[in-house]
């Protein structure tokens, strides 16, 4: 059983679980364990390819936020928050952080959509006080100063602001300036009650010292003023349309970035200032099913952006992938266009890159194992050459001495499936005598213990093993490699017995 041999060379199968534990272990005790290492290593690539992906988007919120004008102080990633558990965390925080955001601007946008409309009814409120206050018996010239005053407040106040609903560092710079303008005409226009009511109460004073007329009509309290005001300007049943309008508000500030945003902002201000209550809810029903279908399609793209990135993050692990270089193109193209491509294709493209990287380092970990295992028995091809020789060729020869005129013929093919063995003699000659056949034959029965060293070595580094064909010692004969002298010297001999 010691002359040539063939043995096929397997993997164990394990779970996940019990890879990832194999090769830790074989890490800490510097040993091979192939099937767990192989699987390990490209879930690492995957793993760092993962991770610098949840960095990039990290880096991506932080700036958004900037441009909101609002801290980024924690997404900050620390030493500790390197695993990817705690980067997706992160990212859904600060995903979420953006999303508040972006709701409660939104809101403030509609306000100020709403402000002119608002600043019209103040300052019609304001005049119609003026003769609602100041019952019409009083003298005219003081109705008149009144009006004057009122007017003078009105024009006073800043034109009401226009902008856009631009998300961006600069409209919401320009959003809290027109805040501002805002506010500050507000705070005019609601002071205007004030001013009347101090004015009423000091000309109804000054009446009445100066005469003291039971028949002029009294003046009215301002308070039954201001509530017939309220009564007249606020509806009869309060709507919950506006109510529903900002929970709407805050589902569809997803579509901020969309061509449709500013659209629906007007509509929703429409709707808002809608006094028939029938035609409000009808307005607001068909504004629902419109803000529906476009973040369904919404969301409908944002998991095929996901879908594409994972893809690109598990292509990009296999550098020397054939079909990587075209998947990758392929896939950025579609990701900066924003154009949907099928994925299907493209999954088993991936796929087929992660089985064929899993053989290719399967193949290189058992020519490995073997490799080291023979140099633990003590066999050596020369200097940093063993590996080389079997990854390149997948054949070498390996003594246990230079000086050692017997080899061992170690072939794995191509795929590294069947690892064959055979004797070989380095000699000037190839003749075979009987006492060379008999030293032959103690040799293969020598090579026939480190043999089975070899493959209880391969056995532990978690390759099984199991003989494919076997010769006995004697059966085959050794392969002899005659030198270049010897066969020079054997040609010369040749010719002078042919001239004599």
């Amino acid at each position: 059983m010691s002359g040539p041999k063939g043995v096929a060379l397997t993997t164990t199968p394990a779970s996940g679980a019990v890879l990832g534990v194999l090769a830790t272990a074989a890490a800490v005790a510097g040993v091979v364990v192939v099937a767990g290492i192989v699987v390990y290593a490209i879930a690492e690539q995957v793993q760092k390819a993962r991770r610098a992906s949840l960095l990039n988007r990290i880096r991506e919120c932080s700036s958004q936020l900037e441009s909101l004008d609002e801290p980024t102080d924690f997404l900050v990633v620390s030493s500790f928050q390197e695993d990817l558990a705690s980067l997706e965390e992160l990212l859904a925080r600060g995903q979420g952080r953006i999303a508040s955001v972006r709701t409660e601007i939104a809101r403030r946008f509609q306000l100020l959509l709403q402000a002119p409309d608002e600043i019209r009814q103040k300052n019609d409120q304001a005049r119609k006080m003026v003769d609602m206050i100041l019952p019409p018996s009083w003298p005219e010239n003081e109705r008149e100063r009144v009006r004057a005053l009122v007017e003078q407040a009105v024009a006073g106040c800043p034109s009401p602001p226009q902008v856009s609903a631009d998300f961006s560092r600069k409209g919401i710079l320009q959003l809290k300036e027109a805040e501002k303008v805002r506010d500050k005409i507000f705070a005019v226009l609601d002071g205007i009650p004030d001013l009347l009511r101090r004015e009423a109460d000091s000309l109804h004073k000054r009446m009445l010292e100066a005469r003291l007329d039971a028949s002029g009509t009294p003046p009215r309290k301002l308070a039954d003023v201001l509530a017939q005001i309220q009564k007249s300007v606020s509806p009869q049943a309060k709507s919950v349309i506006p109510e529903k309008l900002e929970k709407l508000l805050g589902q569809a500030v997803s579509l901020e970035s969309s061509a449709c945003w500013s659209d629906l902002l007007q509509r929703m201000s429409e709707i808002r200032q809608e006094t028939d209550a029938e035609r409000q809810r009808l307005l607001y029903n068909d504004l629902v099913i419109t803000c529906s279908q476009k973040i369904k399609l919404q969301k409908e793209h944002e998991a095929w952006q996901r879908d594409t990135v994972e893809l690109l993050e598990r292509a990009r692990a296999f550098e020397e992938a054939p079909d990587r270089a075209e998947c990758v193109a392929v896939l950025e193209t579609a990701l900066r266009a924003g154009a949907v491509v099928a994925l299907e294709s493209f999954r088993e493209r991936v796929a087929k890159m992660e089985k064929e990287e899993e053989e290719i380092k399967l193949q290189s970990e058992k020519r490995r194992a073997v490799c080291e295992s023979l140099q633990a028995l003590g066999y050596t091809v020369g200097e940093g050459e063993m590996g080389a020789a079997l990854a390149q060729n997948g054949k070498m020869v390996v003594k246990k001495s230079p000086e050692n005129e017997y080899g061992i013929e170690v072939v794995t093919g191509r795929d590294a499936s069947v690892m064959e063995t055979a004797m070989v003699r380095y000699g000037d000659s190839g003749d075979m005598s009987d006492q060379q056949k008999m030293r032959d034959i103690a040799e293969e029965k020598s090579w026939c213990q480190d043999h089975a060293k070899l493959l209880k070595s391969l056995e532990a580094r978690g390759i099984k093993t199991g003989f494919k064909y076997h010769l006995a010692p004697g059966e085959h004969p050794v392969k002899v490699v005659v030198s270049q002298s010897g066969a020079s010297r054997k040609s010369t001999e040749a010719k002078m017995r042919y001239q004599s």
